[in-house]
Formats: structure tokens, sequence, C-alpha cells
């Protein structure tokens, strides 16, 4: 569907409410339940898509690569962000368009330090980043909690209720961000001691454990390990 139909590329920039009208007609032409709807496509060839990317990548780590990538779902998951992308082209999309992360799974959020020095936790992974319809790292980020959580045994409604408070999250997360600035939105980072504060106390303490090991993950570190000393 051409986004300019429903008016959100307009020569007069639309106000909240004009652009909330917008999203809301979209739902008669795409529907939020036909999200929910996956049929793969005649031609789907996962096996191909995994091959070409083989082919670009350095060979004697290929084996490795595929090794790593058979240890479960998950670990195939977070190797296969081609063949994901690919399965979303063939699917429904409002149109809406922005800059994606195109790998937005779990293992791809993390801590670490900003140039200010203060500790945030946001996506650490921009590897396949591209313009697309901004469902689609919602849709990898959801899938990945129930293909982790399988992974982990957590009972299946469980990790629908945990997957549709990460839907809610995000939905309520954009919903205060865009009323902010954008000179407000690029300064604020996600703050780990911010959130801490509103957390369950062993959550606290994981994250304390997880800063503690990102903290030490600088770039001097990974300089000494990536490089020789010719003397």
């Amino acid at each position: 569907m051409d986004i300019d139909t429903v008016g959100l590329r307009a020569e007069t920039p639309l106000d909240e409410a004009e652009l909330a009208a917008a999203g809301r007609a979209m739902r008669e032409t795409i529907p939020r339940s036909a999200h929910a709807e996956y049929s793969p496509s005649p031609g789907r060839d996962p096996l191909g898509i995994l091959a070409t990317q083989h082919e670009a990548r350095l060979q004697q780590l290929v084996d490795l690569r595929v090794e790593r990538m058979g240890t479960d779902a998950f670990s195939f998951y977070r190797g296969t962000a081609a063949i994901q992308s690919a399965d979303l082209a063939a699917g429904p999309t409002t149109g809406a368009e922005v800059v994606v992360c195109g790998d937005a799974h779990l293992s791809n959020f993390g801590m670490f330090r900003s140039p200010e020095n203060a500790m945030v936790f946001d996506i650490n992974d921009f590897d396949e980043a591209t313009v697309g319809p901004w469902e689609w790292d919602v849709k990898r980020l959801l899938c990945s909690v129930i293909v982790a959580g399988r992974s982990l045994g957590a009972p299946e409604q469980e990790l629908i209720g945990i997957a549709e408070e990460a839907a809610a999250s995000y939905r309520d997360w954009l919903a205060r961000t865009l009323k902010r600035t954008l000179r407000e939105r690029y300064f604020r980072p996600t703050s780990v001691n911010e959130r801490r504060r509103r957390l369950h106390p062993d959550t606290v303490r994981m994250i304390q454990e997880v800063a503690l090991a990102s903290g030490k993950r600088t770039s001097q570190r990974v300089a000494r390990r990536a490089l020789e000393d010719d003397g």
C-alpha cells in the first residue's frame, strides 16, 4: 500500500490528531489481526538464503557458524535475520517505513556506556540496519521472546503473556516518546539507573551483575584481544 494514500507524506505537516486518524484509517485495509497470520510463500527457500549469505562470509568460519546455529532453536533464530526478512516481506505492512534495526532479537539488546559515560540499555547491533516497515523490528523482537523462552523450557502460556507485555511496552514507550521534541528524544537514552528504581529486587541484582561485566567491555579490552604487539 502506498503510504501517500493515507496522507502521512503531506506537503503540509499533519498535526498529532491527523496523524492518529491516518493511522487508524490504515486498519480498514490492514487490520491489526492480519499481522497474526503467516502463510509461507510458494517459492520460500530458507536454505538458499543461507547459502547465498555464506558465499559472502569468511569461508574458514562458515562451518563454525553453522555448528553454533545448530545448538538450539534460538541460536538458529539469531543467525537467520535474512530468512525472517524474506518471510516478512511477503506479509502485510502498513507501508510506513522507518530506519529499522533489521535484527531486533533479544540478544541484540544490552547494557553499555554512552559517550557521556552513563550506563544505558539499548540495541547494540546494527549490522542489518536498513529502511523498512516499522513492524519488522517489533515482530522479530516478539518472536525472539517466544523462541528464546521455548529454548529455556518456559511454559507456552507464560511466554505469550511476556510477548504481550513486550508489545504493550513498545506501544506505551513510543506514545510517550512522540510527545517529546526531536532534541529530547535524541538526548534521552534508556538509563539503567533510571529504570532500576521500578524493578523487582531480583531483577535489580541481575542488572547489577550484567552492568559490572559490561563495564569491563571497553575498546582497550578489544584492542588487547584483537591486536599483537610487534615491539
